[in-house]
């Protein structure tokens, strides 16, 4: 399946403002859903020069350490529990086994465990490849699909629930 993404981008090629409009207020409102905030669209002259340097910034790639899910909250990225991790050496400071959650932006959201020594590689729809160093995959999921990786965290032996 083609990231969702680029069949909007291509749809809102030669359509008039208006329907841009509706796009993005109907987008907005998804991101207040998927992540549990009221979501805003304003333009970025009205940003102050510092908001402007951060909102300008790409997505960077991320992890975070799964210590327990707690699957009676809103199933977004604050039912997982867990610290910040090194995307660039897991195996520095988490031991082999750590469950872990990686978000690779234009690409999607990676569940697995520390591995000291292994090497997980994959290409972008560009065809470019990238790697992660020091991580074993268990499951893919698209990107920000934080509901889906929850309910199939049940099915892997060592992520607990949460209290």
């Amino acid at each position: 399946m083609q990231d969702i993404s680029v069949v909007i981008k291509n749809l809102l090629g030669g359509v008039d403002s208006k329907q841009v409009r509706k796009v993005a207020t109907v987008v907005t409102d998804a991101m207040s859903t998927v992540c549990g905030e009221k979501y805003v669209m304003i333009p970025a002259s009205q940003l102050s020069a510092s908001q402007k340097s951060k909102a300008m910034k790409r997505p960077k790639r991320w992890a975070k350490t799964i210590e327990a899910i707690k699957y009676d909250a809103n199933p977004n990225g604050f039912a997982i529990v867990g610290e910040w991790a090194n995307v660039w050496d897991l195996s520095a400071k988490l031991d082999d086994g750590t469950w872990v959650m990686v978000s690779i932006p234009g690409f999607g959201l990676l569940l697995g465990t520390v591995k000291k020594d292994k090497i997980f590689k994959d290409k972008w729809e560009s065809g470019k490849e990238f790697t992660l160093k020091d991580f074993e995959l268990k499951h893919e999921f698209e990107e920000g699909d934080y509901a889906t990786l929850i309910a199939n965290a049940k099915n892997f032996s060592g992520i607990p629930h949460a209290a």
